[in-house]
């Protein structure tokens, strides 16, 4: 999911605002300071400088000179660029986006609905209101421990049941420790709630 920006890097403000006219709200809040910015920060320096894998003094000197002024989003320390996100994975995404395939694995604390919500476009006001319900999920999964597993099926009769066999009770995916849910849905959460608040559109890449 992609909260309406796919850009790594983004423009001193001159041209962020020409951008901004054209796709909407793409990484609002970068004026304030929450990415640190090539040029102005020896942090985002030294990251495009290993991102450009310059290693000559021209080569550095060129990678700097080329980004200067953009921010480098990869090392902003905020909610809206989660540790859980799709950019190792491509798709057009980058770290602003958040990875709901990784709610497949939160069946001790998220219901299937809450899940399936993960996988859908979704207005400012909208994710607003599913990043509140992830972190009420989580307070309660902490409060009250995993959620029961579902009830087994119902028994199969006749030839049904001579032919398909009984179904089997249902099984979670271990794939993610207990405390490892809880993390991934507070973060989820958390991102909703950052770009919901500043008026961002959510885009669910499947």
């Amino acid at each position: 999911m992609a909260a309406n920006s796919d850009a790594i890097f983004q423009r001193r403000e001159a041209e962020e605002g020409r951008r901004g006219s054209l796709q909407g709200n793409n990484h609002h809040g970068l004026r304030a300071g929450w990415a640190p910015r090539v040029g102005s920060d020896p942090a985002a320096d030294a990251w495009i400088i290993e991102t450009r894998q310059a290693e000559t003094p021209e080569e550095i000197a060129t990678a700097l000179e080329d980004f200067h002024g953009y921010y480098a989003v990869a090392l902003a320390e905020c909610d809206g660029v989660p540790r859980f996100n799709q950019a190792a994975h491509g798709y057009g995404a980058d770290e602003t986006s958040f990875r709901g395939k990784f709610f497949d694995f939160c069946e001790d604390v998220l219901t299937p609905d809450l899940i399936a919500g993960a996988y859908q476009h979704r207005f400012p006001e909208d994710a607003i209101a599913y990043g509140r319900a992830l972190l009420a999920a989580a307070d309660a999964a902490t409060a009250n421990g995993p959620l029961p597993l579902p009830p087994p099926p119902p028994p199969r009769t006749g030839f049904f049941a001579r032919f398909l066999g009984q179904p089997k009770q249902q099984e979670r995916s271990d794939e993610l420790s207990f405390d490892e849910q809880l993390d991934v849905v507070r973060t989820g959460g958390k991102w909703f709630l950052f770009w919901g608040e500043r008026g961002n559109a959510i885009r669910a890449w499947v």
